[in-house]
C-alpha cells in the first residue's frame, strides 16, 4: 500500500482521512505485509494440503422422509381453500 493507492481508495469510498490516521493505515497494511512475507519464508515442502485446519469426519445422516403436519392442519387458518389447496387472489389478469 502506498500513498497514491491510499488516495484512490479514499475517493472510492469517499472519505477524507486526516495526515495521522493516513499514516496510522500505510503502518497498518506495512506490517501485515511483513507478516505475509514472514509467512512466505516458512518451509512447507512435505506438509500435506488440508481443508480445514481440524481433521474433519462426515456424518451422513439416514434421509427419511417424515410427515410432521397434515394437509389439514396446515390448512386450519388459511382464508380459503379449494379441494385441499390454498386459494389466493389473482394478481395478474
Amino acid at each position: 500500500m502506498n500513498k497514491d493507492n491510499l488516495k484512490k481508495l479514499e475517493a472510492l469510498n469517499q472519505i477524507k482521512l486526516t495526515d495521522a490516521q493516513k499514516e496510522d493505515v500505510l503502518s497498518f497494511f506495512a506490517k501485515r505485509e511483513e507478516d505475509v512475507h514472514a509467512l512466505d519464508e516458512i518451509n512447507t515442502k512435505g506438509v500435506k494440503m488440508m481443508a480445514h485446519v481440524m481433521p474433519l469426519a462426515i456424518e451422513l445422516r439416514e434421509d427419511v422422509v417424515k410427515q410432521i403436519c397434515s394437509r389439514q392442519e396446515l390448512q386450519v387458518q388459511a382464508p380459503q381453500t379449494d379441494a385441499g389447496y390454498f386459494c389466493v387472489p389473482r394478481v395478474i389478469d
